[in-house]
């Protein structure tokens, strides 16, 4: 699928809890041990994984886990959780956290389908000796409601520069919203939506076969996309000047900043992507997701010493500058 970089990425997240434990909100330490253990076991081992237990991260860690696998927020507030990186990047899981298991696959692709079947190929390997909650009515339990039956959601990072720039945003939410989607903003709080970046995922997991939810997300983003794209082309043919002198601006400032705040950092990127679309301006998709990737919100000094706010301002502007400088 050819998006001029709109659709940013997909995911696809299966939730599970081992049958006659209590959900993690209501876990003790030894629950929680009993379910690492089981993974452990179900594995063979960790040895194909990082294994990073969440009483040995600081809050910068954490942050950067959830920011750059999709870990839940959950992270933050858990002492008995834990994360498995899996050593071929793009797959995550996480345990005690939500749930006593989350499989995470990601991809910077727009691969739902691809990204169900490694999902279920872990899953397969867990449920050889491990038995989850399942309903035959409702099917899989998990803690939250949202999540009973399928436990699946499938999502995808989409760019949605042109919607916002024609202030359309509101109206588009709520109609993908009519169709059970759930929309959030990837940067920024509920009341501000950096960068014009959203993730779109299903909302109904109860009631629809996996392979249905895959089928509709894959729909409705593909056709989210196009739209997208003609709305670009449409702002363009209008204000021509106007557009590339905002794209050009924001490529000019993470090329030479000497510092650049996260907001503005992810506002600039956003500008950027948008005239890299439409041939504006001479910069690959890959140097702007990276810029997003390697300059968040999470940055970290030499041996992972913490910032202070100058110092973390100057590193993001210089990390900008150098990788636009390689590209």
């Amino acid at each position: 699928m050819n998006n001029n970089g709109i659709v940013m990425g997909s995911g696809i997240k299966l939730s599970r809890n081992i049958k006659g434990i209590p959900f993690p909100n209501k876990m003790n330490k030894g629950n929680a041990e009993h379910v690492q253990k089981a993974v452990f076991d179900a594995f063979g081992g960790f040895d194909n994984f990082d294994f990073l237990p969440a009483d040995s991260l600081d809050e910068p860690k954490k942050v950067a886990l959830i920011e750059r696998f999709g870990c839940g927020t959950e992270l933050l507030k858990s002492k008995l959780a834990s994360v498995l990186i899996a050593k071929n990047i793009g797959t995550v899981i996480t345990l005690n956290a939500e749930d006593h298991v989350s499989i995470q696959c990601s991809s910077r692709n727009f691969e739902l389908e691809a990204l169900y079947a490694t999902a279920c190929g872990i899953q397969d390997i867990l449920e050889k000796s491990i038995e989850f909650s399942f309903d035959p009515q409702l099917g899989y339990l998990t803690a939250s409601p949202s999540n009973v039956g399928t436990g699946l959601k499938a999502s995808a990072a989409i760019h949605l520069a042109g919607v916002s720039l024609t202030k359309q945003t509101e109206h588009l939410i709520m109609s993908l919203t009519k169709l059970g989607c759930t929309v959030e903003g990837i940067y920024g709080d509920g009341a501000q939506t950096l960068g014009s970046i959203f993730r779109v995922s299903n909302q109904y997991t109860l009631g629809l076969t996996e392979q249905e939810i895959i089928k509709a997300q894959t729909d409705i983003v593909s056709q989210l996309a196009e739209q997208e794209m003609h709305i670009r082309e449409a702002v363009n043919t209008k204000n021509p000047n106007e557009l590339a002198d905002m794209c050009s601006r924001s490529l000019g400032v993470c090329r030479y900043a000497r510092r650049l705040s996260f907001n503005e950092l992810v506002q600039h990127v956003s500008n950027i992507k948008f005239g890299a679309s439409l041939g504006i301006l001479d910069v690959t998709q890959e140097a702007s997701d990276k810029l997003l990737e390697e300059c968040g919100m999470s940055l970290e000094g030499v041996n992972g010493t913490a910032l202070n706010s100058e110092a973390e301002l100057a590193i993001r502007a210089k990390r900008a500058n150098d990788i636009l400088k390689a590209y």
